[in-house]
C-alpha cells in the first residue's frame, strides 16, 4: 500500500506493516511517544489504517505545532477531508478543507487543483 500525503507517497508498506508500526510506537517509552515526529508518524500510520478519528484528533493537535507538525496536519485534514467527500457528507469536507488552509496556507493551491476538493475552498 503506498500511502499519498500532500500527493507525494509517503512510503509503500505492506497490508501489516501499519499495524507493526503503531505497535513499535505505542511501546516507546512516554516522552518518545509525545514527541512530535512520532506523532506526526502516528498520523500517517492512522491514514494508513483507516482510523478516521485518530487521524482528526492527531491533525487537530499537530495543527498547533512547527511548521513541519502544521504541514503534517494540513494532510491529515486533506484526506479526511476526500474520505467525507466520498462519503457525502459536504459540511464536514468544507470545515475539514478549511482546517487544512488554516494549518497550512500554501496548500490553498494544492486543494484548487484537486477536482475532488476544490468545491469546498471557501
Amino acid at each position: 500500500m503506498t500511502l499519498l500525503i500532500m500527493g507525494d507517497p509517503v512510503e509503500k508498506v505492506p497490508e501489516d506493516g501499519w499495524e507493526k508500526t503503531w505497535a513499535a510506537l505505542e511501546a516507546l517509552p512516554p516522552e518518545e511517544q509525545n514527541a512530535p515526529q512520532t506523532i506526526r508518524l502516528r498520523l500517517y500510520c492512522a491514514i494508513g489504517l483507516e482510523r478516521w478519528n485518530t487521524v482528526r484528533e492527531l491533525a487537530e493537535h499537530l495543527a498547533q505545532g512547527d511548521d513541519e507538525d502544521r504541514w503534517a496536519a494540513s494532510g491529515g485534514f486533506r484526506v479526511l477531508a476526500g474520505v467525507a467527500t466520498r462519503a457525502r457528507e459536504i459540511e464536514a469536507a468544507k470545515v475539514l478543507v478549511l482546517s487544512a488552509v488554516e494549518a497550512w496556507p500554501e496548500v490553498r493551491q494544492e486543494i484548487a487543483d484537486d477536482p475532488e476538493l476544490v468545491q469546498h475552498l471557501p
